[in-house]
């Protein structure tokens, strides 16, 4: 009984933000009205779930919450493209027909809604073992000696999704690209 109070307490409170967001986004667009985001059916299986038409296209957003001391367990989002469209501020991309959604093809990272997600892009470029006492004894003005890898990742959180090797370019680190993905 408790855990589902909280699971319609969270429900509430997500779906309450978005709708927030979404409606701040089209507030911003002259005539736009904004879609209200309401929960509509839970279960424990997705299978169980079917509150979307069967060739609707989704966009689903999976949430890991992790307590620290029990298992993570799996919160997924799920809303019509044109809901997600709404939220980023672009017209609806739903087809009039359904023989036109039929042929859509797969969303594309370089196109929008999603081209303009930021994503913090870390490139690994010295990772060096370093002792308690000596990182207790650094000082200004203080040289530490690094090994500069040859091939460095570059990662999205803790993927890595390419490797290069570092140069310079227009008198900056620049990173040169030799395997993607």
């Amino acid at each position: 009984m408790a855990a589902d109070l909280m699971i319609a307490r969270i429900e509430g409170l997500l779906s309450s933000h978005i709708t927030a967001a979404v409606a701040a986004t089209a507030g911003a667009a002259p005539g736009a009205q904004a879609p209200t985001l309401t929960p509509l059916r839970r279960d424990g299986s997705l299978a169980m779930l079917a509150p979307f038409a069967e060739r609707a296209a989704l966009a689903m957003l999976t949430l890991e919450v992790e307590d620290g001391s029990v298992l993570p367990w799996l919160v997924t989002i799920a809303m019509p493209m044109a809901t997600l469209a709404a939220l980023f501020g672009y017209p609806d991309p739903t087809p009039a027909s359904s023989a036109a959604r039929a042929m859509r093809s797969c969303a594309s990272a370089a196109e929008a809604p999603f081209a303009d997600i930021p994503l913090p892009l870390r490139a690994v470029i010295v990772d060096m073992p370093i002792s308690f006492a000596a990182v207790a004894a650094l000082e200004p003005g203080q040289i530490l000696p690094v090994t500069v890898a040859r091939r460095v990742p570059l990662r999205i959180d803790d993927h890595t999704i390419a490797h290069g090797t570092p140069g310079a370019l227009d008198e900056r680190i620049a990173i040169q690209i030799t395997q993607a993905f």
